[in-house]
């Protein structure tokens, strides 16, 4: 069976439409724009499909567009998203307006940035060490933070920072840690540190998970605390929205998640670094909880499945 999103919607797909045969299969459809042992591989989730081949395939399957790039999403956001902040889509065929379906191209090709640039940017996954020295040594996170969002960082910028966060350790002993740990490439010489790669990721493990809620539990106290809370996006406050909503399962759910779906994948889009001198890092995070022990209802009309996979 297919180990891939996309593999399992295109052999879903095919056996749907009656063919055992992939060979036959393609052979009635024209302008594939790959080869058929490719295609094999992309449905057996051997490979993934090249960015540019993506539309043009679709297009000639006759797929549903908004199916096709869901799925395609699929393989590259991180598990815990999908599971728990996007829904399956309705297998439906669109027929909307001219606005409407220009709308849905506009999101189709977000997504498909979206995409590409997961598939360009491999993550430097760390290692069970790392998270450790993390949870151990919480304070230096700014420091992380800045390395990874620049392609080169100079001693002297660290040490402004260590200022700038009441980071009480050393800068020798952080940059020691550093090397030692394997977090960033120290050069002595030139003075300067350099990321591994752009993502710096960490991993889905039980002390990965659980040093990922400490994180985010900080960032969210630092947000709450000490930063001038307003109702717009600026560099210099916090927007915060919270609400106990009662949320209709079914389209209602869908809607939701599906704005969530362009969300995400416009902060991926959009994201730039630091190297350019009109960005400002920001702390985003995204929390959708069921709240159902407030409910004493009987017969409420909850959707089982939709509870169990949550959103």
């Amino acid at each position: 069976m297919p180990k891939t999103n996309l593999g399992q919607f295109l052999y879903s797909e095919r056996i749907r439409r009656q063919y055992e045969s992939i060979s036959d299969y393609l052979k009635d459809y024209t302008n594939i724009p790959i080869s058929e042992p490719y295609y094999r591989d992309i449905e057996t989730g051997r490979k993934k499909i090249k960015v540019d081949k993506a539309e043009t395939l679709c297009k000639a399957l006759k797929l549903n567009k908004r199916e096709f790039y869901y799925h395609l999403l699929g393989d590259v956001l991180p598990a815990d998203i999908m599971k728990e902040l996007l829904k399956p889509i309705v297998n439906t065929t669109f027929k909307t307006p001219s606005e409407e379906f220009n709308k849905l191209n506009e999101r189709i090709s977000i997504l498909r940035k979206a995409y590409e640039k997961k598939l360009i940017e491999e993550p430097y996954i760390v290692d069970a060490k790392i998270v450790k020295y993390l949870d151990d040594n919480l304070e230096i996170l700014p420091l992380i933070h800045f390395i990874y969002m620049r392609k080169i960082s100079t001693f002297e910028e660290l040490q402004k920072i260590i200022v700038k966060n009441n980071i009480k350790k050393q800068f020798t002993q952080i940059i020691d840690e550093f090397e030692r740990y394997n977090i960033a490439i120290i050069n002595r010489k030139e003075k300067t540190v350099v990321r591994y790669r752009k993502i710096f990721k960490i991993p889905k493990t039980e002390m990965g998970i659980k040093f990922k809620d400490r994180f985010l539990k900080s960032e969210i106290d630092e947000a709450t605390r000490t930063i001038k809370k307003e109702q717009t996006i600026s560099p210099d406050n916090t927007f915060i929205y919270s609400s106990i909503a009662c949320i209709k399962n079914g389209m209602g759910l869908k809607r939701v998640s599906d704005k969530l779906t362009d969300l995400l994948a416009e902060i991926e889009v959009e994201e730039s670094s630091l190297d350019e001198y009109d960005t400002v890092p920001y702390f985003v995070s995204i929390v959708f909880s069921s709240r159902e022990k407030y409910d004493v209802r009987k017969n409420s009309g909850r959707n089982t499945n939709l509870k169990k996979e949550g959103i």
